[in-house]
């Protein structure tokens, strides 16, 4: 289930340039380090937990990003920043 969108730096507004349904996800580092700014909260993410969960089997790799990740809630007009180093990628796990 690698539907979710990848992003890298820039700032992404739901329904503009991002397309999420509404509901929580964790928000969590594919590649590189950085910083996403949501709703007045900075997190700190790097790929340390993305690596690791990749030695997991099949979909317990998800759930390990899910449960060690920063929930967010995404709304309609939902706004997230995202920077970091020139590798910085995020991605979204949904419940």
């Amino acid at each position: 289930r690698d539907d979710l969108p990848t992003l890298v730096s820039g700032d992404y507004k739901n329904n503009d340039n991002l397309s999420l349904k509404p509901g929580v996800y964790a928000i969590y580092a594919k590649r590189g380090k950085g910083e996403i700014r949501f709703a007045g909260k900075l997190y700190k993410l790097d790929d340390a937990l993305f690596v690791r969960a990749q030695k997991q089997p099949g979909n317990v790799k998800n759930a390990v990003i899910y449960e060690e990740s920063p929930k967010i809630f995404i709304g309609e007009d939902s706004k997230i920043s995202v920077k970091g180093d020139r590798k910085f990628l995020v991605s979204f796990v949904k419940r």
